[in-house]
């Protein structure tokens, strides 16, 4: 799995770089490149299910911006609350998350505004003790997650969005009680995103 997330890694810079490469500006006497990078944040409030339950969930993204229409953001997702549903159920066990990102992210040319996005990534799940709080087994995992996100109202410098996407899970094998299909799951979020233009 690693080296089919280095391959989509290095797909993503390189339709990214020919949009970099053409920023010069020309300003009278001479030429000043222009990188035409700008920066942005978001946050998005989400939920997504884990081991048969529905968990909340909080991630952070810092944005570069190459144009007006591609986008790469680092950042990171973690669950805020704990599942101990489905196979879990009479445990004493629950489920956590946590995870840092990369996503790629193109605007789409058709009315609404759309923008279509796909995130790799890395991370841990857990299964702690649900009365102690103590970690009994944790695994290494693999995200990929592909979503499409839409900005609805701009309240101010806060533009309010949502975005929708679908997780798949890869190296879970090692995790006592949680299979695959436990940890696959489709996204929901609302998305504030700050950006200076």
């Amino acid at each position: 799995m690693p080296l089919s997330l280095t391959a989509a890694l290095l797909m993503l810079f390189a339709s990214v770089s020919p949009v970099h490469a053409q920023d010069v500006v020309e300003t009278g006497p001479g030429v000043v490149p222009s990188s035409g990078v700008r920066a942005s944040v978001d946050g998005r409030l989400g939920a997504q299910r884990l081991s048969g339950g529905i968990i909340a969930s909080a991630a952070a993204r810092l944005w570069l911006h190459f144009g007006e229409d591609w986008r790469v953001g680092f950042g990171g997702v973690r669950g805020l609350n704990r599942s101990d549903e489905g196979d879990l159920a009479a445990s004493g066990l629950e489920a956590a998350f946590g995870m840092a990102t990369i996503t790629g992210a193109r605007r789409l040319p058709v009315p609404g505004g759309l923008e279509a996005a796909l995130t790799v990534g890395s991370g841990a799940v857990s299964l702690e003790n649900s009365i102690l709080g103590t970690t009994l087994d944790t695994e290494t995992v693999w995200v990929l997650e592909p979503s499409l996100s839409r900005r609805f109202h701009q309240l101010g410098p806060v533009d309010v969005g949502a975005e929708v996407g679908y997780r798949w899970i890869f190296g879970s094998e090692g995790l006592s009680r949680l299979e695959a299909s436990d940890l696959n799951t489709l996204t929901l979020g609302v998305v504030l995103s700050f950006d200076r233009r």
